[in-house]
């Protein structure tokens, strides 16, 4: 198998998975729908077959589906026109004479003319001018004489026509399988329809007819399905577009609307081209700042050997991309005459504006050759199936009418279930022709014959017996009852050898199909089948050793009572299971189980009837008995052949012996006691060595005389068995056959019940079992409706589209699909009937709606609708607040100030000084974006605007910027929460008691863990009582004051010195718990370092810094005000330092020391985070310990015991992590 995938991308891409599947060695008969319905339409088989595809376990037809065999023609509706040109040196002018044109611009007409200088040949309608006026452009760029033409489209109809009547309705929407012809098997829409006939837009632009096989559209799960298959014969043909060799071209040419380009292939062992073209970019700016999609369309046109140009296809990319994006577009060229020339013509008007971007580059094309490899005598598909459905590789199973191998002259298939039946008597000659048959017997000929696919190089077909395998495959063909009311062979194989089987597994696998033992003798194969047959042999202690009969018998405990078949089910194409139980055993032994693979088997009603041969098998057929015996009976019996035993030992009388004369009437036997008068039958064996039994009539004296006459008189010596009773005798079928001394043989044979086989295929009834086929995609949605509404979300007001649709049966959820404005597709669930697209603008909306049922398998199709909507308008305040901190780990958080406006969608951030440009971060809704760590050191500037519901942005950006060196891998080293004792520079003198109070000279620390800032420590206490009008503090209290603070001056100080205990390097970050007491302050932070707590390093406008080499950090937060009431409450102040990991990995050895083994690290550590040690011991189980960690962190000490607790000398690994 071989398998490439192409990648799909996120515009609305044409991508393919390609993959050859072998699926038989030799020659098979073919896919098996249209095989079984006999169809002979092209089209039809195309179709039929799809039903024996399955991707992912899912058929790419619904194996339900009506499929309808047609033919079809594909034309222009609008026929040839008549009309009269006149050229400029740009273009040339069509007036029709004949009305209207019916022409659209970028339409591709033919005109030929009849007159002037006009080149005939293929022209793209440049512009509609009126119904009857359009123009192309005038490739010559010369001007010349007008003149008369003819005009006429490309094909633009399609007309079907099926052999029955389809019941289809306009606007249906009908899948064409293209069987022969041009066109291309696609979906298309009935715009006209009769009882037998419909119109539809032409899948392409090719005047063309043949043969199509038509579906619903609904009925295929898979679309752009393209199937071949090759069936193994000897001359088949290749496949093309497989195992292809590519020779790859640049061209990099921009390619403009006049200025269209072409490249030229010389090469005639070409069999396609494969153009890739390019837009760098395909995006519009609106003029409000929104960056919509675009697109732009073009033709790609061949010319075979210097002729005209004619239309390969035309394409159109839409959607919006800021990067570049590439198509693939495959021509073939099989079939032309070379040198071919490719031409690639923009149709797009180009584009004259920046905001615009839409240009269209071909960058290479490369020649494609087929491998031509036929792969004769190998059966395979090859597939090509759209990409952009299968997030992987997809797996692939195919329902075949297999191998064809030979069968009787006098046998016929049935072409349904691949049954055989048989006419006259076999002369021993195979027919002609190989055949499909699932009839085990010849499947397992085939197998042991075929020198390809199994072992005719090992095996001749004259060392098999064909007369046993004809006699096996009777049996197998017979039918019987499929205990659902109708019957069916009672063997079928349906088998696949996938994987590598050793000779002997492959045969016994097929065997156990059939129930039959292979067997060598004589050399020649020969089998054996368990089924109904009579005995071959008598045997009685006259003719076996001395030794007699040896009896023996499996365990109880063995014998099971449930059996649990597994098959393969065909409706699930998964495995199954059938539970056959036996009510007697489990009475007797409980429930005892056992499971068994039922080879071969898709039917349930097979593997019933194998679970209760196991049962009866296992139960009732147990006994063993071996003996000895002479060359009599070991040239006469053969392993699987049915005895037949009277030994007196167990029936407690001797009914068997030797014959001592006879006649066909009357036969003297060697020892008559204890012998009745009469009654039973008498077996005895010919001269020919057949068994022949006849009812006794009269006994008298060892005379036993029989109520008909036997075929032949047998000999004297000749074995002989009355059976009077039941327990008489007994039957044994033989398994083994074995040489003993001289010309004796061994027997080893196996209790032997004929009841079984009526008992195995008695009437039963199966139960009826029913599920939910996930694996078949349910109906598109139908009545889709799309309407838009206003609504309030958390007190804004916005703008939705309402979707829905009804309820479709079978399906769990469905698939919101909608684009807009040419944008690319957003994928939502639903799991009502109805969406809402919330909080959109105006625009117009592309929306599809897939069902899904409970495997999440998508309808064939959605249900569409295009829906104008409108919106809301005018731009956002500017964001406030807007700050970047560098938090511990590393990474940046920025933060800004929420805006008002009611009609906000969210924030859009650039990481960029200048908005716009640079790297998107992203659209936010909160009013904080997480960014991640920072992985090179600098400066970093990040922009951000307010974003309305209608894509309108803030008039004016804001920045905010943070510095940082490289950061690593951190964690958090220093956390330190102050005592807010710190220095307090022009700050608050609080008085504790209003009764006893005293001036103080310095500034006392604060109370209760609070501080006020800033305030004017140089005003005296006198002149602020005069300054309140107060004589004493009761006049204050009295006034309503509660607190007494000196008036504030313009700005004051908090500082303090932070020591973190050893030399770091890492994150600072500093933070405040602060409230406003009165008024507003505005806050400033300075962070400065230190190695030595006197010089110190600043870091200013930064709220967190990343350096190296400090032990003390100092902490400065001063408070600007603008009045003396505004003052600043701090109550908390807190310092975080993070800094990188660092591992030590080695190992040491502990000799059992007393106070544990001392290991010096040669990493410097501050601070030692973990310590993991792990012995190394290999035999007995012991425990590392750490003990304990330097106070210096450059040690540890560690100690090894055994699960006693002793201390053992081990070596030991460790991993120390720290700071």
């Amino acid at each position: 198998m071989s398998t490439s995938i192409e990648k799909p991308d996120n515009l609305n891409n044409t991508s393919h998975v390609k993959f050859i599947d072998v699926v038989s060695e030799g020659e098979i008969a073919g896919l098996a729908t249209p095989l079984k319905s006999g169809a002979t339409n092209l089209g039809l088989i195309e179709a039929e077959q799809l039903k024996d595809v399955f991707v992912e376990n899912t058929p790419v037809v619904r194996s339900n589906a009506t499929l309808l065999a047609g033919t079809y023609v594909q034309d222009n509706s609008n026929g040839t026109l008549t009309a009269d040109y006149a050229i400029t040196e740009e273009l040339i002018t069509i007036t029709s004479t004949s009305g209207d044109h019916y022409f659209a611009e970028d339409d591709t007409v033919i005109l030929t003319a009849a007159s002037g200088d006009m080149e005939s040949g293929e022209y793209t309608v440049e512009e509609v001018v009126s119904t009857t006026v359009f123009t192309v452009l005038n490739e010559t760029g010369e001007a010349s004489s007008g003149g008369s033409c003819t005009m006429t489209g490309l094909a633009d109809q399609i007309t079907v026509t099926t052999t029955s009547l389809h019941g289809f309705k306009n606007k249906n929407k009908i899948t064409l399988i293209i069987g022969s012809g041009e066109s291309e098997s696609a979906t298309v829409k009935i715009k006209n329809t009769t009882q037998t006939t419909f119109k539809a837009d032409s899948p392409n632009e090719a005047l063309t007819s043949g043969e199509v096989g038509v579906g619903k559209r609904s009925d295929f799960n898979f679309g752009e399905v393209d199937i071949t298959l090759r069936k193994g014969t000897v001359d088949q043909a290749f496949v093309e577009g497989f195992d292809q060799v590519e020779s790859e071209t640049g061209v990099n040419v921009k390619v403009e609307k006049t200025s269209p380009v072409t490249r030229t292939l010389v090469n005639p062992n070409i069999d396609a081209v494969r153009i890739r073209v390019q837009v760098p970019a395909l995006q519009t700016l609106a003029d409000n700042g929104d960056i919509l999609g675009s697109s732009v369309k073009f033709r790609i046109f061949v010319s075979e050997n210097g002729g005209s140009f004619e239309t390969a296809l035309q394409d159109k990319i839409k959607g919006r991309t800021p990067d570049p994006y590439e198509r693939d577009y495959e021509i073939d060229l099989r079939d032309r005459q070379f040198p071919v020339a490719i031409k690639v013509q923009r149709l797009t008007a180009d584009s004259k504006s920046a905001k615009i971007q839409n240009d269209i580059i071909w960058k290479t094309f490369t020649a494609l050759i087929d491998g031509r490899l036929r792969y004769p005598h190998t059966a395979y598909l090859a597939a090509r199936l759209s990409a952009k459905e299968f997030a992987s590789v997809p797996s692939r199973a195919y329902r075949i009418r297999g191998r064809k191998v030979k069968i009787p002259n006098n046998a016929t298939v049935d072409n349904t279930t691949g049954h055989i039946t048989y006419s006259g008597t076999w002369s021993g000659e195979f027919a002609t022709e190989r055949a499909w048959t699932s009839d085990p017997a010849w499947c397992l000929y085939d197998l042991l014959s075929d020198y390809r696919a199994g072992f005719g190089d090992q095996i001749s077909e004259a060392q098999l017996d064909k007369f046993a395998f004809f006699t096996a495959s009777q049996y197998s063909s017979e039918l019987v009852d499929d205990f659902k009311g109708g019957t069916e062979p009672r063997f079928s194989c349906n088998f696949n050898f996938n994987t590598q089987t050793g000779a002997y597994a492959a045969i016994a696998d097929l065997s156990s199909v059939f129930r039959v033992m292979p067997y060598w003798s004589s050399g020649s194969l020969r089998i054996s089948q368990d089924a109904p047959a009579d005995p071959v042999f008598l045997f009685s202690p006259a003719n076996v050793s001395e030794g007699g009969f040896s009896y023996s018998d499996a365990s109880q405990k063995t014998k099971p009572s449930v059996a649990l078949v597994t098959y393969l089910d065909l409706d699930t194409r998964k495995e199954a299971y059938e539970q056959v139980e036996d009510p007697d055993a489990i009475a007797r032994i409980g429930i005892v189980t056992k499971e068994v693979q039922a080879i071969a088997c898709t039917s349930r009603s097979q593997a019933r009837r194998v679970g209760e041969w196991l049962l009866y098998t296992d139960n009732k057929q147990t006994e063993t008995v071996s003996f000895t015996a002479s060359m009599e009976a070991g040239a006469v019996v053969s392993p699987g052949d049915i005895i037949q035993i009277n030994d007196p030992v167990r029936s407690g009388s001797r009914r068997a012996g030797r014959i001592k004369s006879a006649t066909t009437t009357a036969v003297t036997v060697d020892d008559f006691d204890g012998f009745p008068s009469s009654g039973g039958s008498l077996s005895v064996l010919l001269p020919d060595g057949s068994i022949e039994k006849k009812t006794v009539s009269s006994h008298s004296s060892g005379v036993i005389t029989v109520s008909s006459a036997f075929s032949a008189a047998p000999n004297t010596n000749a074995a002989w068995m009355w059976e009077v009773t039941s327990t008489d005798t007994e039957l044994f079928r033989v398994i083994a056959i074995g040489e003993d001394e001289g010309t004796n043989y061994n027997f080893s044979c196996l209790k032997h019940d004929p009841s079984k086989y009526a008992a195995i295929e008695a009437n039963q009834s199966l139960q009826e079992t029913t599920f939910l086929d996930l694996t078949e995609a349910p109906d598109a949605p139908a009545a889709l409706s799309v309407s838009e509404a206003l609504y309030t979300y958390q007190s804004e007001v916005r703008a939705k589209v309402i979707v829905s649709w009804e309820s479709v049966d079978k399906a769990a959820s469905y698939l919101v699909r909608y684009a807009k404005d040419d944008d690319n597709y957003i994928e939502d669930t639903a799991t009502g009937t109805s969406y809402e697209i919330l909080n959109i603008t105006p625009g117009e909306f592309d929306i599809e709606v897939f069902s899904l049922n409970g495997a999440l398998l998508q309808s064939n199709e959605p249900a569409t609708e295009t829906f104008t909507a409108q919106g809301k308008t005018a731009p956002p305040a500017d964001v406030t607040g807007f700050t970047a901190s560098l938090d511990p780990d590393g990474s940046v958080t920025l933060s800004w100030n929420k805006v008002a406006d009611l009609d906000l969608q969210g924030y859009v951030i650039y990481q960029s000084a200048i908005y716009g440009t640079g790297t998107l971060v992203g659209e936010f809704l909160s009013t904080q974006a997480k960014l991640g760590q920072i992985v090179v050191a600098g400066s970093y500037t990040w922009t951000i605007k307010a974003l309305d519901t209608s894509g309108n942005e803030s008039t004016n950006a804001v920045s905010a910027t943070v510095a940082a060196e490289q950061p690593g891998d951190f964690v958090n080293a220093v956390n330190i929460d102050s005592t807010l004792a710190g220095a307090l520079f022009v700050v608050t003198d609080y008085i504790a008691d209003a009764d006893s109070y005293v001036v103080p000279d310095t500034h006392t620390p604060p109370i209760g863990g609070v501080v006020y800032i800033p305030v004017d420590a140089a005003d005296t206490w006198a002149t602020h009582f005069t300054d309140q009008s107060a004589n004493t503090l009761q006049d204050l209290i009295d006034a309503g004051a509660n607190q007494f603070l000196l008036p504030g001056l313009p700005s004051g100080t908090y500082t303090e010195v932070f020591d973190v205990g050893s030399t770091l390097s890492g994150v600072i970050v500093p933070t405040t718990t602060t409230s406003a007491y009165s008024g507003t302050a505005t806050e400033t932070l300075l962070i400065s370092t230190s190695a030595d707590n006197v010089t110190f390093t600043d870091h200013p406008g930064k709220s967190s810094v990343f350096t190296s080499g400090f032990r003390y950090v100092k902490i400065a937060y001063t408070y600007t005000s603008t009045s003396n009431n505004d003052v600043v409450k701090i109550t908390a102040l807190n310092l975080k330092v993070s800094s990188q990991l660092k591992t030590e990995i080695g190992e040491a050895t502990y000799a059992s020391e007393t106070g544990g083994l001392e290991v010096l690290l040669s990493t410097s550590f501050n601070s030692v985070k973990s310590v993991v040690v792990t012995p190394e011991a290999a035999t007995a189980a012991v425990t590392a310990v750490v003990n304990s960690v330097g106070a210096n962190n450059d040690r540890f000490n560690a100690s090894v015991y055994d699960t006693s607790g002793n201390r053992s000398g081990q070596k030991f690994t460790y991993i120390v992590r720290g700071t």
